[in-house]
């Protein structure tokens, strides 16, 4: 049932241009990094999308699924309704993957859902053994020269 919210948030974000995302990775070396995103949602966008999701739950219960995911376990609804607790809870998750929050902050601005959020990880081959790489579409290679490849795909599910 993760197909219906994830077509949706993509036509929603498509459509409306309202979606602001800001990203940046840095890989060291030692195969070590950060990631930074900053990304904004008008309210208006996330109180739409949040009643899709509800719909989506709905009619996933009607035709008899059983385990639908709360909201605070999917991404697609985090990034459309951000709380900080639930944003520290699904990173720290992924805490034996050596990823970490260094820094969190949700904020309602100017009639607009703000999230600025740094992680830093310890190893990159690490983090690619989260279910959120192959989840979400990406794969990371190690090339035959030595160094990691990061390479995204179209999610299908």
């Amino acid at each position: 049932m993760k197909t219906l919210p994830m077509i949706l948030t993509a036509a929603i974000a498509c459509l409306s241009g309202c979606i602001k995302i800001d990203q940046k990775l840095t890989l060291n070396t030692d195969a070590s990094g950060t990631f930074h995103v900053e990304y904004s949602v008008p309210d208006e966008t996330s109180q739409r999308m949040q009643a899709m999701l509800r719909l989506a739950d709905e009619l996933a219960a009607a035709g008899g699924a059983t385990n639908v995911p709360p909201a605070e376990d999917d991404f697609t609804r985090l990034v459309f309704d951000p709380k900080e607790p639930h944003i520290r809870k699904q990173v720290e998750r992924y805490a034996a993957q050596g990823i970490r929050i260094d820094e969190l902050e949700v904020v309602a601005r100017n009639a607009r859902r703000e999230v600025k959020l740094d992680v830093s990880f310890s190893n990159i081959a690490e983090v690619a053994k989260a279910d959120f790489f192959s989840g979400y579409g990406f794969s990371l290679v190690k090339a035959p020269s030595g160094p990691y490849v990061i390479y995204t795909r179209p999610v299908t599910t």
